[in-house]
């Protein structure tokens, strides 16, 4: 749910930055005087199709993947919010605003993969998972459980003393995510570890994950070995 919200945040971030500009750019080149009034309202039209072609590269950059469909279903939900707002109501000042932010908001929560699987509140051990069980080349370290779910798995590598370091596991493509980010054919993994815990300890455990099922055998949620 944490990396469901997190999407819902970026989207909306991403519209506003996206039409913020389109808006910037109309009110500078309307300030040069070159402009005619019938000029400033095809502007105004056609900042929709453009604040929603912008809105695709700030989509990719905050991670927001595919950001391709998130930005085509801003676009066409946008268009559609635009004509029921100017065609039904008089607008405040705000509501286009509060429109981009919840149309972006939206599709970006859509179009998480495998939505309806992290949506699923029950947990049981990592084989429901359903993404690879990939875990480092690490001496003296167990794994330690902490959650799974259908299209996640999440668990600690702990060593013997000092601090542990989670591993996140999703499907490939997943973007929003925090920390190491390791993109693999089978997977999307993200490694956070705290200050203490050296970088370089970070960059072995990405280079090393590899499929290894049987070091999860016999480890339960809340659990470790």
């Amino acid at each position: 749910m944490k990396v469901i919200f997190r999407r819902a945040a970026a989207g909306a971030a991403a519209g506003v930055l996206a039409y913020g500009l389109v808006v910037v750019a109309i009110v500078l080149i309307f300030q040069t005087g070159l402009v005619t009034l019938y000029g400033l309202f095809m502007m105004i039209y056609a900042a929709v199709p453009a604040g929603g072609i912008l809105a695709w590269p700030f989509l990719w950059v905050f991670r927001v993947r595919p950001a391709w469909t998130a930005a085509g279903l801003g676009l066409l939900f946008a268009m559609s919010a635009a004509y029921l707002v100017t065609s039904f109501f008089q607008p405040e000042p705000w509501a286009p605003i509060l429109a981009v932010v919840i149309v972006y908001a939206l599709v970006a929560t859509v179009t998480t993969p495998g939505l309806a699987e992290r949506l699923a509140w029950w947990r049981t051990g990592p084989a429901v998972a359903r993404v690879p069980l990939l875990a480092p080349d690490l001496a003296g370290y167990r794994i330690e459980m902490v959650d799974a779910s259908p299209g996640f798995l999440h668990y600690r590598l702990v060593p013997a003393t000092g601090p542990a370091v989670g591993v996140t596991i999703w499907p490939p493509g997943f973007g929003g995510l925090e920390g190491r980010v390791v993109e693999r054919r089978d997977a999307t993994v993200a490694i956070t570890a705290g200050p203490d815990v050296q970088p370089e300890l970070v960059e072995v455990i990405a280079w090393t994950l590899a499929p290894r099922p049987h070091l999860f055998q016999g480890v339960a949620v809340g659990g470790g070995r």
